[in-house]
């Protein structure tokens, strides 16, 4: 959707104008971020756009999908949270695509993801195929799901939060 970006201003500024006052509007954007310059992020938070972000977690996982994309993806996070602090704890969620390329670096992506601040973090299974899901490779899925809950809980006991959706 950021390649057509202007056409998101032109959305926006029609609903605002057109809808009655007693009613509210909500925006949702789905973006690998890669594209989410200064300006569209001001416009996203002064809008208050429901933003998820498409990011696998650490470097090794997000390289399997996106070659060369973590250093901005990490950038764009610690951006975020310093200069929209509203926007990112209230419109910012991550979604992680877990594939059996991925699989083993789910629960370290989720510490990864709690050290940046991120407030919402969705995991997803991936849509195509993935013939490479193996009998054997569940006992690893159940594993990581594990220390993720465990992660989780221990995040909720610090903070009050749960940061984690699933699916």
């Amino acid at each position: 959707p950021l390649l057509e970006f202007s056409l998101i201003r032109e959305a926006v500024a029609y609903a605002e104008k057109n809808r009655p006052e007693t009613k509210h509007i909500s925006y949702g954007l789905v973006t690998n971020g890669t594209l989410l310059s200064e300006d569209r992020t001001a416009f996203l938070a002064e809008h208050s756009v429901d933003t998820q972000l498409s990011f696998d977690g650490v470097g090794a996982s997000q390289d399997l999908r996106g070659k060369g994309t973590f250093a901005i993806l990490d950038g764009l996070l610690d951006s975020l949270r310093r200069e929209y602090p509203d926007f990112y704890a209230k419109n910012v969620k991550v979604s992680m695509t877990v594939t059996p390329q991925t699989v083993s670096h789910m629960s370290d992506s989720i510490d990864y993801f709690l050290e940046k601040g991120v407030p919402r973090i969705a995991i997803a299974h991936s849509i195509s195929d993935c013939s490479d899901w193996r009998i054997d490779r569940l006992a690893e899925l159940e594993e990581q799901f594990k220390l993720v809950c465990e992660k989780t809980l221990a995040h909720f006991d610090r903070t009050g939060e749960i940061p984690f959706l699933l699916f």
